[in-house]
């Protein structure tokens, strides 16, 4: 089951369910494969602005591979395909969700 609290979104894939999340190791591996920072990744998302389809299907390979490691570009284009526009949703929970906002008790030192 999806964990919305650690940005966990459920999708149905192939006949089943899978788990998408955006964090650190995905990050990783979509930086790598888009040889650019996050950064520049994400601009493509700001407000009015249109991704690049080749960059959403990206950024959905990366937020399967923590349920399915072995997740290909084409399974990203299929799990987008299969989501009937509704994957912009997910999308940006899913930013959202991997760079949330600091909290007051995050300044707090640990006892």
């Amino acid at each position: 089951m999806a964990n919305k609290v650690r940005g966990q979104f459920a999708a149905k894939f192939n006949g089943g369910t899978i788990n998408l999340q955006l964090h650190v190791n995905s990050i990783c591996e979509l930086e790598d494969a888009a040889d650019r920072p996050i950064t520049d990744i994400l601009e493509e998302f700001d407000d009015g602005k249109k991704p690049r389809m080749t960059t959403v299907r990206l950024l959905f390979w990366a937020m399967m591979l923590e349920e399915k490691p072995d997740a290909t570009i084409k399974d990203a284009g299929q799990l987008i395909q299969d989501m009937r526009g509704n994957h912009d949703e997910i999308m940006h929970a899913a930013i959202i969700a991997a760079f949330p906002e600091p909290s007051d008790e995050d300044d707090q030192p640990e006892k």
